[in-house]
């Protein structure tokens, strides 16, 4: 068993010896995790228990800069007669479902001034 530390370039790590790709395994018996080279008798015990770690960032903010003025002119979205505009205080507009899968909000756009706002 060598102890020497491998090469790593990114996320991925290369032999000393023989610079192939080393591969992760594990050694269930003494419950450990080591790299090992199918090329050579090279093998490097892994220091801590973490293989690979993924961090998820997720916006809860909806973004209505990216919803077209041109929805007010699908005919397959469904109309709103009592969602009152803030802007311009008309209480016509079309509505959606955002494309979230986490909330259900409702995307409302006026049909007169063309304000988005979510309810």
């Amino acid at each position: 068993l060598k102890t020497k530390m491998s090469f790593v370039a990114g996320t991925m790590r290369f032999c000393r010896e023989c610079n192939n790709f080393l591969h992760a395994r594990e050694d269930r018996e003494n419950r450990s995790l080591f790299f090992e080279c199918h090329s050579c008798p090279y093998r490097e015990v892994l220091g801590s228990g973490c293989v690979y770690k993924s961090n998820l960032v997720r916006s809860t903010e909806l973004k209505l800069d990216i919803v077209h003025e041109d929805v007010i002119n699908d005919p397959t979205l469904q109309r709103s007669y009592t969602q009152m505009c803030d802007r311009c205080h008309g209480k016509n507009s079309v509505f959606f479902q955002a494309d979230d899968t986490s909330t259900l909000n409702l995307i409302f756009v006026c049909t007169l001034c063309g304000r988005k706002w979510v309810a």
